[in-house]
């Protein structure tokens, strides 16, 4: 820029001296000087202005005092003016804005939210299925009883294994559904009723019984209570 101005107080020096000197009868105005820089203007123009520039040196150094004066003005606007990006350079300008980082931040969580609630609905459904379905096959299992008809009555309980138990309680009712025994956790599938027991139900005609069964996830599932009849049918 120092060097510029520098160079247009010396053109100027010198424009001054050239009007003083040489006579501009005939020659283009300053405004027809300009019409060089413009691209819209025809070829033939600007070749008539460059073959008088060539013949006049006054208009020559008037000339060159124009063209840096545009210069000047162009450093100027570059300078003040800010800088226009590439298109490449506002793309990345806008991927790396905190704006646009929260907004791809706020919609990752959403879909992360969307994607195991998803899940856990899909999930749970198959677990449900997954209980229903050994529920079901709990409530088909298989009972049986074994009495001896001797002194005291002998009976003896047995059941199809869970696929899921533990371990498992049986429980005894009277005819009157009134609860009169309950076993101590077993990990067998069958087991004889206590003498005493055995033998307070043979004053009834039946009594009634079900399994307790105590799964891995903390579920206790019942049975389904059976009949059993004491008299000959």
């Amino acid at each position: 820029m120092k060097k510029t101005d520098q160079n247009l107080k010396n053109l100027l020096a010198s424009s001054l001296e050239a009007k003083e000197m040489v006579t501009r009868a005939g020659c283009p105005a300053p405004e027809e000087l300009t019409k060089l820089f413009d691209p819209q203007v025809s070829l033939e123009l600007k070749a008539k202005i460059v073959d008088h520039l060539f013949d006049c040196p006054a208009c020559r150094q008037e000339f060159e005092l124009l063209r840096l004066g545009e210069n000047l003005a162009a450093e100027i606007n570059k300078q003040l003016l800010p800088p226009q990006k590439s298109f490449r350079q506002k793309l990345c300008s806008v991927f790396s804005s905190s704006l646009f980082l929260k907004q791809v931040g706020a919609v990752a969580t959403t879909l992360l939210i969307a994607f195991c609630f998803f899940y856990y609905l899909n999930n749970t459904a198959k677990k449900d299925e997954q209980v229903e379905r050994k529920a079901q096959e709990i409530q088909n299992m298989m009972m049986f009883e074994e009495m001896v008809a001797s002194e005291p009555l002998h009976i003896t309980l047995s059941w199809q294994p869970a696929e899921e138990a533990l371990f498992y309680q049986v429980e005894v009712f009277n005819q009157n559904m009134y609860l009169v025994w309950q076993s101590p956790p077993t990990t067998e599938t069958s087991l004889r009723l206590p003498e005493k027991i055995a033998t307070d139900l043979k004053n009834g005609s039946y009594f009634f019984w079900q399994i307790l069964i105590f799964c891995s996830d903390e579920r206790i599932i019942d049975s389904p209570v059976r009949k059993v009849s004491l008299t000959p049918q």
